[in-house]
């Protein structure tokens, strides 16, 4: 059983991603706020339209942040085991295995067909945690038969 700790990397990297995106949006939209040959109120809409798309961006980054997986992952009987939060679910590998040494994601699926993907920074396990999951990952990962 690994256990799984709060990733600060991850939860950087949704930050700098989500911040990169807002001012994507403010650089696709400056033009529109700037016009001059627009009315007060066109601009009053684009400068709302802008507020309103940072607004939303810095939600979605908050609930990737509360979705940072803390807990426990097992490998146990041909099942992954995640204890998150709590909350115990019992998985299968859904595709290829991302494995960097600074990231891990594990596409999952559940019995019942939904998907999960669960990403682990490299601060999320222990040092002998990751050797053991990267260990298991070969050892799913090998061809049956």
């Amino acid at each position: 059983m690994l256990t799984i700790r709060d990733s600060a990397f991850l939860r950087r990297f949704y930050r700098c991603f989500y911040c990169l995106f807002a001012v994507a949006l403010i650089i696709a939209l400056g033009p529109y706020l700037s016009d001059e040959r627009s009315s007060a109120i066109t601009r009053l809409i684009w400068c709302c339209a802008t507020l309103l798309g940072c607004i939303g961006l810095w939600c979605v980054c908050q609930r990737q942040c509360r979705a940072i997986p803390m807990g426990s992952l097992a490998y146990e009987n041909g099942l992954w085991v995640l204890r998150d939060k709590n909350k115990l679910m019992n998985y299968v590998l859904a595709g290829d295995v991302l494995c960097w040494p600074w990231l891990i994601i594990l596409p999952l699926k559940t019995m019942e067909g939904r998907s999960r993907l669960l990403l682990l920074g490299a601060d999320a396990l222990e040092p002998a945690d990751q050797a053991r999951l990267r260990t298991w990952l070969r050892a799913c990962l090998k061809p049956k038969g």
